[in-house]
């Protein structure tokens, strides 16, 4: 039997690694995304709406492609993660506000604005805006 892919390092080496440790790596990816693309500079105060009013730490944050190569096995085309949030509630039967997708569209080649939205898995578009 596996680990789910959300906590995927068995509770013997979590034991071994500190705690600052397992949080770099978990944000590692998200922070680069951040950092490298310029569409995702609104990240934070749209993960901060997604979340509403409940603790950060009732969530597990992952970027896109790593959602992707989950359930899909690739991650060449985050359009993609869209339709997988609302076919994973769906499947698994998800309760609203168990998986939230935070969808940052990359700018238009000549474009000065993007857009985003925020889908709960099960009840569909939170919010949206450019």
């Amino acid at each position: 039997r596996g680990r789910p892919a959300w906590d995927p390092l068995p509770p013997a080496m979590k034991a071994k690694l500190p705690q600052s440790l397992l949080n770099y790596l978990g944000y590692k990816t998200v922070g680069y995304l951040w950092l490298a693309t310029g569409a995702t500079k609104v990240l934070p105060a749209l993960l901060e709406l997604a979340r509403g009013s409940s603790p950060i730490d009732n969530f597990h944050l992952l970027a896109g492609p790593q959602l992707c190569d989950m359930f899909q096995g690739q991650s060449l085309d985050m359009m993609r993660s869209l339709a997988l949030t609302r076919t994973l509630g769906k499947q698994a039967d998800l309760a609203e506000g168990d998986c939230i997708c935070v969808f940052i569209q990359s700018f238009p080649l000549f474009g000065k604005s993007t857009t985003w939205k925020i889908l709960d898995a099960k009840s569909g578009i939170v919010a949206q805006g450019s």
